[in-house]
């Protein structure tokens, strides 16, 4: 494939694997409850991938988009069935449509801004499998007449086409697609983004026009607003804005005589594609104050070429003028086209012997019921620009600078030229400048987190493939989905989430006859959840199968000689952190899936880089459940600092529930000759911070320190430091490679004086030191 311009390829890349994930997630909607409006979008996002790749030139994504959008479109017109084979054929090509678009997305890396040949590799891509499973589907629909398009080239020339062609007269309740029935469908949410979106297309296109006037010769500008046009055309007749679809398939006729190379692009042409843009423009705001509704017919007062012209006084020849004066049109082709215009959408479809006419009747007035039952939803589309597209690298480094901006305020805070002197003036700037730097650091955080909504529906995918394979019933239930995640966080926790998840189902989950046998119930259970806790996001997944077998880990672990001392002494918890051991597995024999003891590896090597833990409980024949314990954040938290001897030491400031000057009168010792202090007629454990990492202080009594009372989750002690130096915004860094084995440290700081900072796990310490 001969790639003219690698940005538009990059656009396409992007919009791609947007599609298709949500692709997926309506597919598997559509699977437990099917609905047309989700038949509708999926169809819609097919179309638009299909438009784009032919514009490219990427002949295979184009042609399995294309067959799959003829497959949905006979779904939704009731030609086909919604069954089982259907959504695994649905589901295997958006499959192989995301490889191929991962393919193509590894080549264009090369292209940078240069032309370039990518190789759509067939041998990665299971397209003949795919072919195999479709061509069944593909075949009922040409038995049945359904017109798909038959491949033919997308342009004027071909919807033309189409629009003589009769629509099919199935059941109405299944066909989205007649007379009102489309507009029942969109929402004002769902207009809100076609006006957002179509308002990104129209400035892509004028762009491409302004470009094309200042170099003619360019022709890929030609193509560039072709394609934004012709996607707004698609998506106008799915909405239901006729107008619309009239005035870009308008603007289509001349681009394509441009495209074709009978034309020049001169002036005269591009003065007019401009002028067409302005009125595209003009009906845009009007759909977007709710002027124009989905459904509305072109209103026969103003006609479509002047709309198109932007003539509101008479400034601009009609379109359809221009078009017979140019050549483009003949004058008979116009008129049959305004004659067309001035008609109802029911009188076109009558007509055509799309529909009766008392059906009509009967739409129209279920349309005026809902319409004064519903009120004017649609008034007021005022959509403001919230969104832009910036490139990941720059984000990161955004957040890098924050981190260094940071660290250089608070050099300059604590300057000791500084420590004598008094400052009014520059302590009330400098408390300014705090305030926006925490301001700016809130934000530059809130940027890079996202939703783990993404990431949790697509293990809808893999426990419905997974069920399929082990011929186990089982069902995903997700909560906190909306919880907020770093953006390279949630990148590195993919795998371990899949890993855990397929465990479940393959050793966890019974198969239905185990389960009848114990009084469960025939579908197993896996559950997903999100959510913050303290300075942590948590994720859990449970499942309510069999649970971990401890005899069976221990045999093994005997055999590899992970164990040392009496097995039968080992603590339940201390078990189960075997199956982190490399190699491990427990599974009779090795499948495709599991077996080879590389899973739960690479959960622990995964985890432990973002400075994260694994917890695990299990009761054997009541199921298991795993805890992801996540930092909020890998780069910037609120601590407090303090000192133990010589060592400075952060610890976050959410785990922190008080600081208190012990007095002797407060503490006992136990009868295991344990230091405790009794806070509130709460008795604590102390935990001597010199002792813990072996420091040499003179403060070595509880009552010569600081105490700081600290907890994390449902455990909770004091800990014992020589002076609190106060509260700090600490930058986290890696631990150096000889220090990454000392217990209870998740990261290091380097703090405003050049002192290096040790962060404490507090969650670690205390387990620890109370275990």
């Amino acid at each position: 494939v001969e790639i003219e311009d690698p940005e538009i390829l990059a656009s396409f890349l992007i919009e791609a694997h947007d599609h298709l994930d949500d692709i997926e997630e309506r597919i598997l909607d559509l699977e437990k409850n099917y609905d047309e409006r989700t038949v509708h979008d999926i169809f819609r996002s097919m179309h638009t991938i299909k438009g784009v790749s032919s514009f490219i030139g990427l002949e295979e994504v184009k042609s399995l988009s294309h067959d799959l959008e003829s497959i949905l479109n006979s779904l939704r017109g009731g030609e086909l069935e919604m069954e089982d084979e259907l959504i695994d054929v649905l589901l295997a090509g958006g499959d192989s449509l995301q490889k191929m678009i991962t393919d193509i997305e590894e080549q264009a890396g090369d292209l940078k801004s240069q032309k370039g040949t990518l190789t759509i590799y067939e041998d990665r891509v299971d397209i003949d499998g795919v072919l195999g499973m479709r061509a069944p589907y593909l075949s009922r629909i040409q038995s049945k007449g359904a017109e798909t398009g038959g491949g033919e080239k997308e342009g004027p020339e071909s919807d033309k086409k189409e629009q003589e062609k009769k629509a099919p007269t199935t059941d109405r309740k299944k066909s989205p697609t007649k007379s009102g029935v489309v507009e029942e469908l969109i929402t004002p949410e769902m207009v809100r983004k076609f006006v957002e979106e179509t308002s990104d297309q129209v400035d892509t296109a004028e762009h491409a026009l302004l470009e094309l006037e200042k170099d003619p010769s360019q022709t890929a500008h030609i193509e560039e607003a072709f394609r934004a046009i012709h996607t707004i055309k698609g998506n106008s007749g799915f909405f239901g804005f006729a107008i619309l679809e009239k005035m870009c398939m308008g603007i289509e006729g001349i681009l394509d005589t441009l495209r074709s190379g009978n034309r020049k692009p001169d002036e005269q042409v591009l003065n007019l594609l401009l002028q067409s843009i302005d009125g595209l423009n003009g009906t845009l705001h009007q759909v977007e104050r709710g002027e124009i509704k989905p459904g509305d017919e072109a209103d026969t007062e103003v006609s479509a070429e002047d709309a198109m012209a932007g003539k509101e006084e008479g400034d601009f020849k009609p379109l359809g003028d221009l078009l017979v004066e140019m050549g483009v049109a003949s004058r008979d082709a116009v008129d049959q086209a305004l004659d067309l215009q001035r008609m109802r959408l029911g009188e076109i479809l009558v007509q055509q012997g799309a529909a009766k006419e008392e059906e009509v009747e009967k739409v129209l007035e279920k349309q005026g019921k809902n319409s004064e039952q519903k009120g004017d939803q649609y008034s007021g589309y005022r959509v403001k620009r919230r969104d832009i597209r910036v490139d990941t690298e720059r984000l990161d480094k955004l957040f890098d600078l924050m981190g260094e901006l940071i660290t250089a305020e608070a050099m300059v805070l604590n300057n000791p030229d500084l420590a004598d002197l008094e400052l009014p003036n520059f302590e009330r700037s400098s408390g300014y400048m705090s305030k926006i730097t925490r301001e700016m650091q809130e934000i530059t955080m809130s940027i890079r987190m996202i939703p783990l909504e993404g990431l949790f529906s697509k293990m809808r995918r893999l426990v419905r493939d997974l069920s399929k394979k082990f011929d186990k019933q089982v069902e995903l239930k997700i909560s906190g989905e909306d919880t907020e995640m770093d953006r390279n966080v949630m990148e590195e926790i993919s795998d371990p989430l899949v890993h855990i998840i397929r465990n479940a189902l393959d050793h966890g989950i019974e198969g239905v006859e185990e389960r009848k046998k114990r009084g469960k119930p025939e579908a197993g259970l896996i559950k997903l959840d999100a959510g913050y806790e303290g300075n942590e996001i948590w994720i859990t997944i449970s499942d309510d199968g069999g649970g971990l077998n401890r005899e069976r880990i221990l045999e093994r672990s005997l055999d590899r000689g992970l164990i040392q001392g009496d097995p039968e002494e080992m603590k339940d918890e201390e078990v189960w952190k075997l199956i982190f051991e490399p190699g491990f597995s427990t599974a009779e024999q090795v499948s495709e899936i599991s077996g080879r003891g590389v899973g739960m590896d690479v959960v622990k090597q995964n985890i432990q880089k973002l400075r994260g833990k694994v917890d695990i409980r299990s009761v054997e024949g009541e199921g298991s459940t795993f805890i992801l314990r996540i930092p909020l954040t890998l780069a910037i938290i609120d601590g407090i600092s303090f000192t133990v001897g010589a060592q400075m030491y952060s610890i976050p400031i959410t785990d922190v529930i008080q600081f208190h000057k012990a007095s002797t009168a407060e503490l006992t010792r136990t009868n295991q000759n344990e230091t405790v202090i009794d806070l509130r007629d709460e008795v604590l454990p102390v935990l001597k911070l010199h002792e813990f990492f072996n420091i040499q202080t003179e403060k070595k009594e509880v009552d010569q320190g600081i105490v700081i009372v600290v907890q994390a989750r449902d455990q909770k002690a004091a800990l014992l430091a020589d002076e609190i130096l106060g509260y700090r915004q600490i930058v986290i860094k890696s631990l150096p490679p000889y220090m990454e084995n000392i217990r209870a440290l998740s990261g290091c700081s380097i703090m405003a004086d050049g002192q290096v900072s040790l962060i404490i796990d507090t969650g670690a310490l205390l387990s620890f030191v109370l275990e």
